[in-house]
């Protein structure tokens, strides 16, 4: 998951509004990746415990490299099961 801090450049108290549900968002992500078993108990509470301490989007983006590089990953397996949920396209399809 990659999140550039140039993302979250609104300002005043939409910025503050916009940053907390960016944080909820993550919450929410990490909550998904846990129930399906992409990260452990102890990479989802060592994560949740950064963006719970982070106080901008751009602090989030500052994890260290082990747990960014655990999300990241993760990321990319949720896009992948994602894709292998939809229904197959056809040729007639196209």
């Amino acid at each position: 998951m990659r999140v550039s801090p140039g993302e979250f450049g609104c300002a005043g108290r939409r910025s503050v509004q916009f940053q907390d549900q960016a944080r909820r968002t993550f919450v929410t992500t990490l909550d998904e990746m846990l129930s399906l078993r992409l990260i452990s108990r102890e990479q989802h509470e060592a994560i949740s415990a950064w963006i719970a301490e982070a106080r901008t989007p751009e602090a989030i983006v500052q994890m260290p490299a082990p747990p960014w590089r655990t999300l990241e990953l993760a990321s990319v397996l949720m896009t992948v099961d994602a894709s292998l949920q939809q229904p197959p396209l056809f040729e007639s399809d196209l």
